[in-house]
């Protein structure tokens, strides 16, 4: 039997303004990394934009959100 293939993962935090610590970029990307550790995901590849109006900024005009997008490190989630 053939052994499953193990997704590479990309991660991506954003936040535009708040005082609260529960969805703070460290509690976002500690949740995703959970979540690709409970479902078997590498993770290769960490971004964030902080500060940064999703109403805005279009995502193709994010630091964090090209840096995914531009990355030659390969992913699949």
């Amino acid at each position: 039997m053939a052994k499953p293939r193990v997704l590479r993962a990309a991660l991506y935090a954003r936040l535009s303004v708040t005082k609260d610590e529960s969805v703070s970029i460290p509690h976002q990307l500690e949740a995703t990394r959970k979540y690709a550790e409970s479902q078997g995901w590498t993770v290769v590849l960490e971004a964030f934009d902080e500060g940064v109006s999703a109403t805005r900024n279009k995502p193709e005009a994010r630091v964090g959100w090209r840096t995914i997008a531009d990355s030659p490190e390969a992913y699949d989630v």
